[in-house]
């Protein structure tokens, strides 16, 4: 008796897992046709791996970019959900609609830096190990004083955020 009320839940788990998979290639497959940016992210990744290749990185380095590439892609998605359903609700213009698709954008950049730091760290001690760490620790300081003066000359309205 009990080991058929389990084959039930293996039967109902299994059919849930295929629907799952179902709707996130479906996913997948609208994000890689409507958005230009998986698609550059895509390539970019590629490239990545090739050059990682050409260049003997560690493997680890690898997975690594993997991971940082189904992270990108998942915040993407994310933002991609976030810009279609604020269309859908609102068609006209609105304040909160854009303040919605900006920090969704914001967070697709953040990913973007993060595959980009850990693009320049594998180049760094690849190409020149010694110097390494100290040249994506002055990357990284680079892009935090260039967004620091960007934020600092450009206009901002408190009340807005």
């Amino acid at each position: 008796m009990v080991f058929a009320q389990d084959e039930i839940m293996l039967i109902k788990a299994s059919r849930q897992f295929a629907n799952a998979f179902r709707y996130s290639r479906a996913g997948f497959s609208f994000l890689v046709r409507s958005e230009l940016a998986s698609r550059m992210e895509l390539y970019t990744f590629i490239i990545a791996i090739i050059l990682y290749t050409a260049l003997k990185a560690p493997f680890v380095h690898f997975i690594i970019g993997g991971v940082l590439l189904f992270l990108i892609l998942a915040v993407e998605a994310i933002n991609t959900a976030i810009e279609v359903i604020i269309d859908r609700i609102s068609p006209e213009i609105s304040e909160t609609g854009k303040r919605a698709k900006d920090l969704g954008s914001f967070a697709v950049m953040c990913m973007i830096f993060i595959n980009g730091i850990h693009f320049c760290y594998v180049l760094s001690i690849t190409l020149a190990p010694d110097w390494g760490v100290k040249i994506l620790a002055w990357t990284v300081v680079a892009f935090f004083v260039a967004a620091a003066a960007y934020t600092k000359f450009t206009s901002h309205d408190p009340r807005n955020g």
